[in-house]
């Protein structure tokens, strides 16, 4: 009797263990990455980056991994749906919600190339040759820290690339 129940209970047990750590991660972060645009290069990262990751710890993963999507690439995805319905003198606040003042960003951003030595377009080719971080947060903190310059700045710098991404590929999606 013993021995019937221990063959019940640990085919479903390998099963169910068998889907969480074998097949279904993979198969969720394939659903995951649709939240990204299409042309967002994260999604080919992600897929790649899931094989990197020790099997035991990949649903943790690819949970984190649905937060990132939730968080960004939908987000995205409903911000650039919603600008192409904007009119452009609205664009920017659509795009761009910032945690300050509008005005106080155009300062920062004027005072950029005198503080930090560089121009916008300087800081920008910095951005594309850097790390392919995935959250803008990361980004700025990786300027600071390697450039020396002050987490506002970095954060203006981000922001000002970002926000100028996104209208370039509004305005010519087959160059993205």
């Amino acid at each position: 009797m013993i021995a019937l129940i221990f063959h019940v209970l640990v085919w479903p047990t390998f099963g169910i263990a068998l889907l969480v750590f074998g097949f279904a991660p993979g198969a969720v972060l394939r659903l995951i990455v649709l939240a990204f645009n299409r042309d967002d290069p994260r999604r080919r990262e992600l897929l790649a980056e899931l094989y990197g990751v020790p099997r035991i710890e990949r649903p943790f993963w690819v949970a984190e991994q649905l937060e990132i999507a939730l968080f960004e690439g939908l987000r995205n995805r409903l911000v650039v749906r919603r600008v192409k319905r904007t009119p452009a003198a609205q664009v920017e606040r659509v795009i761009a919600p910032l945690t300050r003042p509008p005005e106080t960003h155009k300062n920062l951003i004027a005072r950029i190339p005198r503080v930090t030595g560089f121009d916008l377009r300087e800081w920008f080719v910095r951005l594309e040759s850097g790390p392919a971080f995935l959250r803008c947060e990361e980004r700025a903190r990786w300027l600071a820290g390697n450039y020396g310059i002050s987490n506002g700045y970095a954060n203006a710098i981000v922001h000002e690339y970002e926000f100028r991404r996104r209208i370039h590929l509004r305005d010519y999606p087959e160059a993205g």
